[in-house]
């Protein structure tokens, strides 16, 4: 957690009004981090920043009604979904959605999971700025570990 946490400060460096908040929960979950985030922004409106492949299964997460209840959704759109099917992903929610916005991603076929392999591969990713990248290897994150 912390090398990503790391990662992020040095990705947020040229936009100041950002800022990390860290919690201590391992994982979000609705259970226990909305309420934390509820508390502390107590004044404020909620959004939750994901991609439109998490859109598919976000009905199907542990108290997803709760969520959807207090917090506005903002997604982005991947390679593999397009706009009229996160529309329909977002209709087939438990509820009305509170408040939804599905923007054009920069890069849709970029995912951690491609980035983690570029790196693995001994590559770089043109998607991840040069301070992030810089950090990856000199922390030799995603490596691949030699088979004995």
């Amino acid at each position: 957690m912390a090398h990503r946490i790391a990662m992020v400060r040095l990705a947020l460096r040229a936009h100041p009004i950002l800022e990390v908040l860290e919690l201590p929960d391992k994982r979000f979950s609705v259970a226990s981090t909305l309420p934390r985030l509820q508390k502390k922004f107590r004044n404020d409106e909620l959004y939750m920043l994901i991609g439109s492949d998490v859109l598919q299964t976000l009905a199907k997460w542990p108290l997803a009604e709760e969520l959807l209840t207090h917090v506005g959704l903002i997604v982005g759109l991947r390679e593999d979904v397009r706009l009229d099917q996160a529309l329909s992903y977002a209709t087939a929610m438990p509820r009305p959605l509170r408040e939804l916005y599905i923007l054009e991603s920069l890069e849709p076929t970029i995912a951690s999971k491609q980035i983690r392999h570029t790196f693995r591969e001994g590559h770089n990713s043109k998607s991840v700025l040069p301070s992030v990248s810089k950090y990856i290897k000199e922390h030799w994150l995603y490596a691949a570990v030699p088979e004995n």
